[in-house]
C-alpha cells in the first residue's frame, strides 16, 4: 500500500521529533507578542517559537537571523553581511515575513537590503510563528512572523531591588566583532525606568577555507530608553524610544561577494564577457533571450539611521472582560548612500504613523481578542545621476504613500472539558497607496507567431493610485484527549499588497556597455534594461494547510525525565505571486514586477527532544518544496515559465542533532549542535543560466561547540561567560542560492555581569 505525503510524515514523525526551540515556552508575566494574547489556546493553536535571553546569550548570534539558523525551515536569507540578513520561513523572506518589535510592526523594506537593524544585545526575547499570520497582523504575515521584545527594567531586577547595572562585552573571531552594551535600571512602586546603549564594531569577514569577504566590515550603534508608570492596578502607561545607526561600505547589491561577479575577458566594466555578451544578442534575435551573468555592482558607502517612539496605554481591571491595550507609535528609517567613483547620492526616507488597539475577553466558553490597526506610510527617495555611465542606468526617484486599516477577531472555544479547542478568525484589511509625480509606462507584448516581444512606450501617469481591500480567514482545531497527546488542524490566510517599490520604481534597472562590434547595433553604445511600474499589481494571497502531532512522555527512563514528538506537514499555496522579472527585446530590455498566478510551497518537519536534570538530546529535520502551479503565457515576463518548474530560493533541506550536559545544573553547561545541509537540486534552468557554471548546491555538514557558566546563586550568581566555537572545522560552503560563501571557524566568547 502507497501512503500518501501526509501518512508518511505522521508515522514517520511518531518516533522522532522536536528540537528544543521549537516546543511553545512558557513565559510567566509576559504577553507573547507574536501572538498578541497570552493565553494557552493561543499558544495552543500556533506552535510558537521562543528563544528567551538566556538561548539568545548561549547562541551569541551576530543578527535576529543567525539566532533562528537551528529551527527546523528558517534559515539566514541575505548573504554573510550580518546587517543585510533577513529570517527565511519556509521559503519566503523579506517583506513576506512580518518583523514586529514591542509590539509594532516595521515596514521599512528596500531591495537588497537590509530590515533587522536591532542586535541582540538590546533583545530581551524572540518570538516566530511559521506561515501564514493575516489575521493577526494584515499585509505581509504570508511565511510568518518575527517578533522582538526589547527589555524593561522590570526584567531585570531581582525581587526585592530597586536599581541595577548590567553590562557585557563580547567578541568573535571571524571579523574581530567587538560587542559592548550596558544598561542602567531602577524601579519603586510605582514608576520603572531603563537606560541602555550599545557599541559593536566589525572588521572584514573571515570565510570558510580562509577566504576574506571584502567591504563587509560595519559599525552598529544607539541606544533604548523606557519609563513605566503603573498609576494604579489597572492602569499602566509605558514610553519607550530606540535609536540604532549603522555605517558600512558594501556593494549596492549587498547580497554580492564583491563588487561584481566572476568573469573571463569583461566587456567594459560589465562583469560580462564577450562571449556571453554575444549569446545575448543573439538570443535576442531568435527570441529565446535569457538572463546572463551580466551582474555589476559598485561600491557604495552605507549610513542607516533606523528609530522608534512607543507610547503605550495597558488597562486591565479586575474584570475577565477587559485586557485591553492601545498603542501609538512613531518609525522613521532614513538610509543615505555615497556611490564611490561615481560622485551620485542616493537618499531613502521611510516613515510609519501608526496606532493599534486591543482588548481581550474571557466568556468561559468563549476567549476572544479583537482590535483595529491603522498605520500610514511614507517614503521619499533620490537617486541622483551625472555623466558616469554607472549613474546613467540605475532607477529614478519615487516618492508615495500608503494608508493601512484593519480590523481583527480571533476566538478560542474550549468544548468537552477543554479537549477541543475550536479557534476561528477573521481579519478585514483595506489599503491605499498613492505615488506622487510623473511614471513612464510602456505597452510590451509577444506579436501573434513572433518570438521576439515588442516594447512601445505608452503614456506618462501623473500621481497615480489604487486601492484593494481583503478577508483573511484562519481556522485552527486542537485535540487533547489525553494529556501526552496533541493533534492540530490549521487553515490560515494571508495577504501581502504590493510594496510602494514594486508598485512605483521605475527608470533603469541596469546598463551594459558595448564594445566596438557590438555598436553598429547599438549606435549609443549602451544596452539599458528599463525598469516600468506597474500599477495592476494585484496582492499576494497565501493558504496555507497544516497538520500537526504531539507527544509528551514524563519519567520515561528515570524520575523527572521527559521527552517529546512533534511532526507537522504543510502545504501553503500563494495566490498571484509578485516577482521581479526581464525580458530583452530589438528595443531595448524591461524589467517589471509581475503576478506569477499560483505557485506552491510544501514541506514538513519532524523531531524529538530528550530530557534530564543533566542532560539534553535534540534531533530535528525540515525540508520545503517550491513549485509554480500556473503560469500566463500571455504575459510576455512570463513566457519562459512552464508548470512545475521548481521556485528559486528555496532553501535546503536541513537535519540539526543538539546535545548539552549540564556539568553542574543551573550553572555549567556544555553543547554541540551538528547540522547537516542537504544538496539543493530543485533550481529552475533560468537560476543555473543566470548565476552559476551550472553545478548545483552542494550539501554541507556544520558543527558548533558551546558552554556557558551562570551560577543562579552563590557569590557569582551575577556573572555570566559564554564560549563558542561556529564552523568547527573550518567548513568551505555556500548555503542553497546564495553569492558569498558562508563564514569561517569563529571562536565567540560574552562576558557579562550585574549589579
Amino acid at each position: 500500500m502507497k501512503l500518501s505525503r501526509i501518512y508518511t510524515v505522521l508515522f514517520l514523525g511518531l518516533p522522532t521529533l522536536a528540537i528544543a526551540n521549537e516546543e511553545a515556552k512558557e513565559l510567566d508575566g509576559i504577553s507573547v507578542v507574536a501572538l498578541r494574547d497570552a493565553s494557552s489556546y493561543a499558544k495552543e493553536a500556533n506552535k510558537t517559537v521562543i528563544l528567551d535571553k538566556s538561548q539568545l546569550q548561549t547562541e551569541q548570534a551576530s543578527s535576529v537571523a543567525q539566532a533562528l539558523e537551528n529551527v527546523p525551515n528558517i534559515t539566514v536569507e541575505g548573504g554573510e553581511r550580518t546587517i543585510n540578513q533577513k529570517v527565511d520561513i519556509r521559503g519566503l523572506t523579506g517583506n513576506r515575513v512580518v518583523q514586529v518589535i514591542d509590539g509594532v510592526k516595521q515596514y521599512f523594506e528596500l531591495k537588497n537590503r537590509g530590515s533587522y537593524f536591532l542586535p541582540l544585545s538590546m533583545v530581551q526575547d524572540l518570538e516566530v510563528i511559521k506561515g501564514p499570520a493575516s489575521t493577526l497582523w494584515g499585509s505581509g504575515a504570508l511565511g510568518g512572523v518575527v517578533a522582538m521584545r526589547t527589555p524593561s527594567a522590570l526584567d531585570l531586577l531581582e525581587s526585592g531591588q530597586k536599581f541595577g547595572t548590567k553590562i557585557n562585552q563580547g567578541y568573535q573571531s571571524a571579523n574581530n566583532l567587538s560587542e559592548t552594551s550596558a544598561m542602567v535600571y531602577a524601579a519603586n512602586e510605582q514608576f520603572d525606568a531603563l537606560l541602555g546603549g550599545f557599541y559593536n564594531h566589525a572588521s572584514d569577514l573571515r570565510l570558510g577555507g580562509g577566504q576574506t569577504l571584502e567591504n563587509s566590515k560595519y559599525i552598529q550603534k544607539g541606544g533604548l530608553a523606557k519609563l513605566g508608570w503603573q498609576i494604579n492596578e489597572a492602569n499602566r502607561l509605558a514610553l519607550s524610544y530606540r535609536l540604532v545607526r549603522i555605517k558600512q561600505t558594501a556593494p549596492s547589491d549587498n547580497n554580492l561577494q564583491d563588487g561584481r561577479l566572476a568573469a573571463d575577458t569583461p566587456v567594459g566594466n560589465n562583469g560580462l564577457n564577450y562571449k556571453q555578451f554575444m549569446k545575448l544578442i543573439t538570443d535576442a534575435r531568435n527570441g529565446s533571450i535569457h538572463m546572463v551573468d551580466y551582474k555589476y555592482s559598485p561600491l557604495i558607502k552605507q549610513s542607516i539611521t533606523d528609530q522608534s517612539t512607543i507610547l503605550d496605554y495597558s488597562f486591565n481591571p479586575n474584570s475577565k472582560l477587559i485586557d485591553a491595550n492601545i498603542t501609538l507609535y512613531h518609525n522613521a528609517t532614513l538610509e543615505r548612500e555615497d556611490w564611490l567613483h561615481t560622485n551620485v547620492k542616493d537618499y531613502t526616507k521611510y516613515i510609519t504613523d501608526g496606532v493599534n488597539l486591543r482588548n481581550s475577553s474571557d466568556f468561559d466558553w468563549l476567549y476572544l481578542t479583537y482590535g483595529i490597526d491603522y498605520a500610514r506610510n511614507k517614503i521619499s527617495t533620490v537617486r541622483e545621476k551625472n555623466t558616469s555611465f554607472e549613474s546613467t542606468y540605475r532607477p529614478s526617484d519615487y516618492n508615495g504613500s500608503s494608508d493601512n486599516l484593519g480590523a481583527y477577531l480571533q476566538g478560542h472555544i474550549p468544548l468537552f472539558d477543554k479537549t477541543l479547542i475550536l479557534s476561528p478568525a477573521l481579519r478585514y484589511d483595506y489599503y491605499k497607496t498613492d505615488a506622487h509625480g510623473d511614471f513612464k509606462t510602456a505597452e510590451i507584448s509577444l506579436p501573434a507567431g513572433s518570438k521576439v516581444p515588442t516594447i512601445k512606450h505608452s503614456q506618462i501617469l501623473n500621481n497615480p493610485n489604487f486601492n484593494d481591500h481583503h478577508f483573511s480567514p484562519s481556522f485552527a482545531i486542537t485535540w487533547k484527549p489525553i494529556e501526552f497527546f496533541s493533534l492540530g488542524l490549521k487553515y490560515n490566510e494571508a495577504f501581502r499588497s504590493p510594496s510602494l517599490q514594486e508598485s512605483f520604481a521605475n527608470g533603469y534597472l541596469f546598463g551594459i556597455k558595448l564594445v566596438k562590434p557590438l555598436q553598429v547595433m547599438y549606435p549609443s553604445g549602451a544596452y539599458g534594461a528599463h525598469l516600468y511600474p506597474n500599477l495592476s499589481l494585484r496582492p499576494e494571497i497565501a493558504r496555507n494547510k497544516e497538520i500537526d502531532v504531539n507527544f509528551h512522555f514524563d519519567n520515561i527512563l528515570t524520575q523527572g525525565d521527559n521527552i517529546q514528538f512533534t511532526t507537522a506537514y504543510f502545504i501553503n499555496d500563494i495566490k498571484d505571486m509578485i516577482d521581479a522579472h526581464l525580458l530583452f527585446a530589438p528595443q531595448g530590455a524591461a524589467a517589471q514586477y509581475v503576478n506569477i498566478p499560483k505557485a506552491r510551497i510544501q514541506g514538513f518537519e519532524i523531531g524529538t527532544k530528550y530530557q534530564t536534570e543533566n542532560l539534553g538530546v535534540g534531533i530535528s529535520y525540515g525540508q520545503t518544496f517550491g513549485k509554480i502551479t500556473r503560469t500566463d503565457p500571455n504575459n510576455p515576463f512570463l513566457r519562459g515559465l512552464k508548470e512545475g518548474d521548481p521556485l528559486d530560493n528555496i532553501p535546503a533541506g536541513k537535519l540539526t542533532v543538539t546535545t548539552d550536559y549540564y556539568v553542574i545544573p543551573e550553572a555549567l553547561n556544555v553543547g554541540m549542535v551538528v547540522s547537516y545541509y542537504r544538496h539543493q537540486d530543485r533550481v529552475s534552468n533560468s537560476y543555473q543560466r543566470n548565476w552559476g557554471d551550472g553545478t548545483l548546491f552542494k550539501s554541507y555538514i556544520l558543527t558548533e561547540i558551546h558552554t556557558t557558566y551562570a551560577p543562579k546563586t552563590g557569590m557569582f550568581k551575577d556573572f555570566r561567560v559564554d564560549f563558542a566555537i561556529d564552523n568547527l572545522f573550518d567548513q568551505k560552503y555556500r548555503p542553497a542560492f546564495g553569492l558569498i560563501d558562508g563564514v569561517g571557524r569563529n571562536f565567540k566568547l560574552n562576558v557579562g555581569y550585574k549589579f
